[in-house]
């Protein structure tokens, strides 16, 4: 019923994500041709060449991450405009398609409680539940984020993945459904991988075959310069 009166309130398609002008019906994802045309789309995973450094196996993703895609982003998360995902979660199934691996469900990176109270959703599960739409996949609530982080802004790769260790564990119950399942961990941007990877290490532990990040945007991978001392 909410989703219903949501899209009463605020039609689907007819104001860009990101620039706000209105557009044509017909664009689905929720951005205008012109705004579409300045993001870079893009196939490639760019952390393939630090694939070792990092938990996830690859990272699969829309577009690079940047003005237009942080705009959307941004949008979605401190707008309380939850009906924002849909876009980005329809380009994600289709993203997924497109890369034509085989998974069994959908992971999404949890928050801590506070911070979804304050914001009233956890965008990476709004992402995960329409990407799920169009992949005919379950959405797992998998992994829970019991304790606070402190802000990671400006922080380096290496700083964040240090500060990360240990935050995340499997949500109870879901510790024997892991095992040696296909899983994609949903975020809506990846910037240095820290978070995935922390996150991924927990569902590895738990048995998970493998493990692709599927996110909106992401950026540039930074090397790690001692990937074991981070996971000792």
């Amino acid at each position: 019923m909410l989703s219903d009166l949501l899209d009463l309130i605020y039609p689907e398609n007819l104001y860009c994500m990101c620039c706000g002008d209105t557009m044509e019906s017909s664009r689905e994802h929720g951005i205008c041709d012109s705004c579409a045309s300045q993001m870079i789309w893009t196939l490639d995973d760019p952390f393939r060449a630090q694939r070792g450094e990092f938990a996830f196996d690859e990272v699969i993703s829309c577009c690079r991450y940047g003005f237009y895609a942080r705009k959307i982003m941004n949008g979605l998360k401190e707008s309380g405009r939850p009906y924002m995902a849909k876009g980005p979660g329809k380009l994600m199934a289709e993203r997924v398609k497109l890369h034509g691996g085989c998974f069994d469900a959908l992971v999404p990176v949890p928050v801590h409680k506070d911070k979804r109270a304050r914001r009233g959703f956890n965008q990476s599960e709004l992402l995960a539940a329409e990407a799920a739409k169009g992949l005919g996949l379950p959405v797992w609530r998998a992994l829970e984020k019991p304790e606070k982080t402190a802000s990671m802004r400006g922080s380096d790769g290496i700083a964040r993945r240090l500060m990360l260790r240990g935050v995340f564990r499997v949500t109870e119950g879901f510790e024997e459904k892991l095992k040696g399942k296909r899983l994609l961990l949903v975020d809506d941007v990846c910037t240095t991988g820290s978070t995935a990877d922390a996150c991924a290490a927990v569902l590895r532990a738990a048995g998970a075959q493998s493990v692709s990040l599927l996110c909106f945007a992401s950026a540039a991978a930074e090397g790690v310069r001692d990937p074991v001392a981070l996971r000792d």
